[in-house]
């Protein structure tokens, strides 16, 4: 073999090694974004539990936690990564049941 195959051979392994980084690199963002959301969900989960025994007080912390991420982006992906389960996550729905909470809080008060 000559030396300019030698070259050749050693380019195209250290352009595969590259490529091998850049996507182990996004394959631990995609895992870390996706373990941040399924804590988001989990929460709003907890946010409807609390909500549906008449903890209103939790509940309220939780949904305006979940709903603290102010980017339009975030939500649009949030409505088209999971459309089965938009009912609930989704930035509308989310501000409904918080709405309703606190209206709920208001009547407790008053009685």
């Amino acid at each position: 073999m000559d030396s300019r195959m030698i070259e050749r051979i050693k380019n195209h392994i250290k352009n595969h090694k590259m490529a091998i980084v850049v996507f182990v690199c996004v394959l631990v963002a995609i895992l870390s974004l996706d373990t941040w959301q399924q804590e988001r969900f989990g929460e709003v989960d907890k946010a409807y539990y609390l909500m549906s025994q008449g903890k209103y007080d939790e509940a309220v912390q939780l949904f305006e936690d979940y709903l603290s991420v102010e980017s339009s982006v975030y939500w649009a992906g949030i409505e088209r990564v999971n459309r089965k389960y938009a009912d609930y996550c989704t930035r509308e729905n989310v501000e409904e049941a918080l709405k309703q909470c606190q209206d709920k809080m208001v009547i407790q008060d008053k009685n």
